[in-house]
């Protein structure tokens, strides 16, 4: 074992997280790029399985039920696979059965529901929702987590009530990754949630898809002016980001200073509020940094880079799609600029004046 195992697992001990010797187990996990070959390929195995199944077996497309029935028992032959067997090929092969049964399955639940959208999508929900919870493989968390997430949000889209769903996951995927410790038994199942929902908001806030918001769509087409809905308007959506943000931001607060009397937290706040005024017309950017506060709290590059990419992407699409002035844009993108520069400025000035008077 190497000293700076044992020394962590000392510092662990004494902060009484675990408990006893050092456990002598080796790390046999693939890399991550091997992981992510196999993922793929299991991926590509799925759609082939359901083409192979759909024409050996004519009859299944011919009935609704025996489409649901053939997906479920799919799922089934594949939560018998992963609890079974630690093979990496087995575990895809199971993720690749499973992915064919979660289409057939969905498929049916289209043909049974056709008349209401809205049932569809709960019923699809609650079937990715349940996978999450049932299935030992982390990668098929992530893909269940994702599903659901997008299921839920378009639920809440064919129920005109397009600009709620997406502040309320933020919250939840916040809250996970900032209580993802406090749970040791579960951390693999909490990243999974983490990771799907964040994979699964980027694009709900991404306008750059339609050149407009992905919710927007039917509730333009279907909104009645009434008088009792005005409150469903675009900007409340990054106004629940924005409490998230604050959420956020007082956690880390109270997680990395000593004393909340400091001004420093005063100008935190201030900051931050300046930040989601400026970014209200420019929806996404609000997304995207508490991707990366998430990521640089918990150091994990992961979400680090899922924050830079998003917030890349989201700026990109804001500047070039033609809604408003290149000028408007430019004075909105220069503001936010300023904002974070200055706020940059104040914290290092804070930290010295700080580091100073407690050196004196």
């Amino acid at each position: 074992m190497s000293v700076n195992k044992t020394i962590l697992w000392q510092q662990l001990a004494n902060a009484n997280l675990v408990e006893g010797e050092l456990p002598a187990t080796l790390n046999n996990e693939s890399p991550w790029y091997i992981k992510v070959m196999l993922a793929f390929s299991g991926w590509l195995a799925a759609l082939f399985l359901m083409i192979f199944v759909a024409l050996a077996l004519e009859f299944i497309l011919s009935s609704s039920t025996a489409m649901f029935c053939t997906g479920v028992l799919m799922i089934g032959i594949s939560y018998l696979m992963l609890h079974k067997s630690g093979n990496e090929f087995v575990q895809h092969l199971a993720l690749a059965i499973s992915l064919a049964g979660q289409g057939w399955a969905t498929f049916a639940l289209f043909e049974m529901t056709r008349e209401s959208f809205a049932m569809t999508w709960a019923l699809v929900g609650l079937m990715q929702t349940a996978l999450i919870m049932l299935m030992p493989h982390f990668i098929h968390r992530v893909f269940s987590t994702f599903m659901a997430t997008l299921a839920f949000s378009f639920l809440l889209i064919v129920s005109n009530l397009p600009y709620v769903f997406s502040g309320v996951m933020m919250f939840v995927a916040a809250w996970l990754w900032l209580n993802e410790f406090n749970y040791p038994k579960h951390l693999k199942t909490i990243h999974a949630i983490g990771y799907g929902i964040i994979l699964a908001l980027i694009p709900i806030k991404g306008r750059y898809f339609f050149g407009n918001d992905i919710s927007d769509w039917n509730y333009i087409h279907n909104y009645t002016y009434d008088y009792s809905k005005l409150w469903l308007q675009p900007w409340m959506g990054e106004a629940l980001m924005g409490l998230v943000v604050f959420f956020l931001v007082w956690k880390l607060v109270q997680r990395n200073v000593k004393s909340l009397q400091q001004p420093a937290v005063l100008w935190i706040f201030a900051g931050t509020l300046l930040l989601c005024l400026a970014s209200l017309e420019a929806r996404g950017l609000i997304t995207a940094v508490i991707i990366l506060l998430l990521g640089y709290a918990n150091s994990n590059r992961v979400l680090m880079g899922l924050g830079i990419i998003s917030l890349l992407v989201y700026i990109s699409s804001y500047y070039y799609l033609l809604d408003t002035t290149l000028l408007n844009k430019s004075f909105s993108l220069m503001a936010i600029g300023a904002i974070l520069l200055a706020l940059r400025w104040l914290m290092i000035r804070m930290t010295i004046k700080t580091s100073e008077q407690n050196y004196e």
